[in-house]
């Protein structure tokens, strides 16, 4: 029996092998991107993947993920949620904004699948470190076997923008950066205590159109974090809190 372990995961090499043979395998081998900044774990998908037979990239960051979707355009996206640079869920929403043909498959430890975080832009979710590497293979044929239904409702379906966070102020209130599809400029948003996390509904500050955004998930602990929307607030405008510079889908 071949084993390998990597990044603490013992991998039953055999067995992926084996399972190639039947419903994993793609005669056409599709290309898929992999975006995980721990080394141990994009090696560990590497190899169940490529024993699988599929073609691949790893990427380690948002940024550099997107320089290699520009190079060659990836059939599916496996992305962790906790990257650097750019949070993962901010580049779900580029990415799905953007290249609305690519599967996405949204991948964390910290999560299991019945408490993946509102805002999560994907076709599906792998908790890591919680399945054995069949589990991580049923859900990339799955999301294969669906892709021409996914590429017509990604197209068809609206996506948020995303809301970055960009300070606080001494109430403890966030302010959040969302920027307006039809006239392109950015304005800040007042987030305070009351809701949870996830989309949003804002109008913007220069031609009143309704922008749906993300409130920023990541990065932010989540006690203090809290979104109750306050748009428009002339008191607000008026002090010098207010900040002048400057998208769940499983």
């Amino acid at each position: 029996m071949a084993m390998e372990r990597i990044s603490g995961l013992i991998i039953n090499t055999s067995s992926v092998a084996g399972s190639t043979s039947q419903s994993y395998r793609c005669a056409r081998q599709p290309y898929l991107l992999i975006v995980d900044d721990d080394c141990g774990v994009r090696e560990t998908l590497r190899l169940v993947l490529r024993t699988a037979g599929y073609h691949l990239k790893t990427a380690k960051n948002g940024m550099q993920a997107l320089q290699e979707i520009k190079k060659r355009r990836p059939a599916l996206l496996l992305c962790d949620l906790d990257i650097p640079k750019m949070c993962g869920c901010e580049f779900l929403s580029i990415v799905r904004r953007r290249f609305p043909d690519i599967g996405v498959i949204a991948m964390s430890g910290a999560y299991s699948e019945e408490d993946v975080p509102d805002g999560v832009i994907a076709d599906a979710f792998y908790a890591k470190g919680q399945h054995t590497p069949a589990v991580l293979l049923e859900i990339v044929a799955d999301v294969f076997s669906k892709a021409p239904a996914y590429t017509v409702a990604h197209s068809r379906r609206f996506t948020p923008v995303w809301g970055r966070t960009i300070s606080r102020e001494g109430s403890g209130k966030w302010y959040v950066l969302v920027t307006c599809e039809d006239c392109l400029r950015s304005f800040p948003v007042l987030l305070g205590a009351g809701k949870g996390r996830g989309i949003h509904t804002a109008h913007c500050d220069f031609c009143q159109s309704e922008v749906d955004y993300i409130a920023d998930p990541c990065g932010v602990n989540d006690d203090d974090f809290r979104t109750a929307v306050m748009i428009g607030d002339p008191a607000v405008r008026n002090t010098a809190d207010y900040v002048l510079s400057p998208s769940k889908q499983l």
